[in-house]
């Protein structure tokens, strides 16, 4: 069976992991906590970085430092939970948006013609792309959720930069993970303190350990937010092997693109990247012709020994989205989640396997 996802690993994640079994080091703000922090600052651009159990915690500090309870937040339905978890717990006010047919990424242009008053822009970048944030006035107040998209730049910016706040999720399906880890990418220094206080379950810790009080107190809301050094440990030795990863499975994804081309004149889609100046091959699908066409794809592929994944239901569609009040009509999320269809993608996929997805595929359309 080929699989959909297999985490990477490299030589060197058991050397550090068991460096840090060695050296009894488990808690956060170790020697892997400031390594990979200090690759993101460098890597992104963003001011500052806090290193998090998940990206759910890096946003649910993020809509908490903006106080959202103020705010609409303006976001695709199609997405994870987590993305409208972090707004209702903080008791924050949701409106969905709808994606772009090419990209599947938040069309900025209903966001800018919106009239909400107090409105904040969650662009989720989706897949492999970017959105579209040249089309954003900076001036907005914006949360990116780029769980999936470390790598990924928007016009030579990385993404997660633009707004206020941006997240990365390093969850063991992301294409760079440490078993379970976010992150949030601060721009804005402001509040940088006002964040380290959420982190550290709602202290001043922080404040204490870099000597600025005399002992450390509650002084807010607040939950913990760290992670093991073990789950860093993890992290750095992929971060440090980035750009082959990257590379490896832009290999595939070209492989994939070049030899579905003919499959667009039969009505089937795939990502564009048109939005995208530098992109990190997460993941690559295909739309196929109809909802009913998908079932039958992925039941193909399986007999074939092949694992494919659909993806997201909308969230407006859920048994919780439900509650939301909203008179959006969101026809091309409607339609992208009844028909994608995930292929395999990573690092260790042999070249006989790549094959194999691609003969499927194409045989699954020449009969059908």
């Amino acid at each position: 069976m080929i699989e959909f996802n297999v985490p990477s690993n490299f030589p060197s994640t058991e050397t550090y992991v068991l460096d840090v079994i060695k050296n009894k080091k488990y808690g956060d703000f170790g020697k892997y906590y400031n390594l990979s922090n200090d690759f993101l600052k460098e890597y992104t651009g963003a001011k500052e970085v806090i290193l998090t159990h998940s990206a759910t915690a890096a946003l649910e500090l993020a809509f908490q430092l903006i106080e959202v309870k103020n705010h609409t937040a303006l976001m695709p339905s199609y997405t994870f939970s987590s993305t409208a978890n972090s707004v209702l717990k903080n008791n924050g006010k949701i409106e969905w948006l709808d994606v772009n047919e090419e990209d599947l990424c938040i069309n900025i242009d209903a966001y800018n013609n919106s009239k909400i008053q107090n409105k904040i822009l969650v662009p989720v970048h989706y897949g492999s792309a970017s959105c579209d944030m040249t089309k954003v006035n900076q001036n907005q107040i914006i949360i990116e959720d780029a769980a999936q998209s470390l790598g990924v730049f928007h016009n030579n910016q990385h993404v997660g930069t633009f707004g206020k706040y941006g997240v990365l999720s390093f969850h063991n399906t992301k294409f760079i993970h440490a078993g379970f880890g976010g992150a949030l990418l601060i721009n804005d220094l402001e509040y940088l303190d006002k964040a380290m206080e959420i982190f550290n379950r709602g202290t001043n810790r922080h404040l204490f350990q870099q000597g600025r009080v005399n002992k450390y107190n509650w002084t807010n809301l607040g939950f913990s937010g760290g992670n093991s050094d073990i789950n860093f440990a993890i992290l750095f030795s992929q971060l440090e092997n980035l750009e082959i990863i990257i590379q490896k499975r832009k290999n595939i994804y070209e492989q994939y693109l070049k030899s579905f081309k003919e499959l667009k004149n039969l009505g089937v889609n795939f990502q564009s990247l048109e939005n995208t100046s530098k992109s990190n091959y997460s993941s690559f699908y295909i739309l196929t012709r109809s909802k009913e066409e998908r079932p039958m794809l992925i039941k193909h592929l399986l007999d074939c020994g092949i694992s494919s994944q659909f993806h997201y239901v909308n969230l407006h569609n859920s048994p919780m989205g439900k509650k939301i009040k909203s008179n959006s009509l969101l026809p091309i999320s409607e339609s992208a989640a009844d028909r994608i269809v995930r292929l395999p993608i990573y690092p260790d996929l042999k070249d006989t396997e790549v094959t194999k997805v691609i003969n499927n595929v194409i045989n699954f359309y020449e009969k059908n």
